[in-house]
């Protein structure tokens, strides 16, 4: 996936490249964020590296900057320049049978929909393809920044901006009520990218 798409034609770039990264953040308030997809304003805000692009913001605060662009436009959303929209799936469990033990055959659906081993000592979670999944759980999923050390205000992809664009976007599409957080006291340990291995400059 590429990880730096910056439109540098965009009319926001000439001032944006004289700005610090935190001035950058605070440049995307209010009335400015109309004039950007979200795609854009996430690319901007972003720090480029060889394999992965990072913001100095938790999970928690990359959840309010989303809902404050949303707030601040009108839908339908520009997610995207269409000609930077692929389709991205949303980061779900998806096994063919127990991932604990393959001959563990029969299954169980829980109170959130979601297809789990019946085995009681493994209860291990097959399917979440009806479970539907808050923007924090999904952005929490695709963080990068467990392989990093003190990552806890600072979040990281294999991707660019506009590529996690697309993923809200899939957030946005699912069916149901739009949750932005998880609900309290959930935990979830799952990460779609677990071998994942950050890039320097210098290797």
């Amino acid at each position: 996936m590429a990880t730096s798409c910056t439109d540098f034609s965009h009319p926001f770039y000439e001032e944006l490249k004289c700005l610090s990264l935190e001035e950058r953040h605070k440049f995307f308030t209010g009335e400015r964020m109309k004039f950007v997809s979200l795609g854009e304003m996430l690319d901007f805000i972003s720090i480029g590296a060889l394999n992965f692009v990072s913001y100095r913001l938790n999970t928690k605060d990359m959840v309010k900057l989303t809902a404050n662009w949303m707030t601040s436009n009108q839908p339908p959303y520009q997610w995207n320049d269409p000609r930077k929209d692929p389709e991205q799936k949303l980061p779900r469990i998806e096994h063919k049978s127990c991932p604990e033990n393959e001959h563990h055959v029969k299954t169980i659906k829980d109170l959130a929909g979601r297809v789990r081993c019946a085995d009681p000592e493994c209860y291990s979670i097959i399917s979440e393809k009806e479970f539907y999944l808050p923007l924090e759980q999904v952005l929490q999923r695709l963080d990068c920044s467990f392989k990093f050390y003190n990552a806890a205000h600072f979040t990281a992809h294999p991707f660019s901006g506009f590529t996690l664009a697309g993923f809200v976007k899939a957030w946005f599409q699912q069916p149901g009520d739009r949750r932005l957080l998880m609900p309290t006291g959930r935990e979830d340990r799952y990460r779609a990218f677990p071998n994942f291995e950050p890039m320097s400059s210098e290797e």
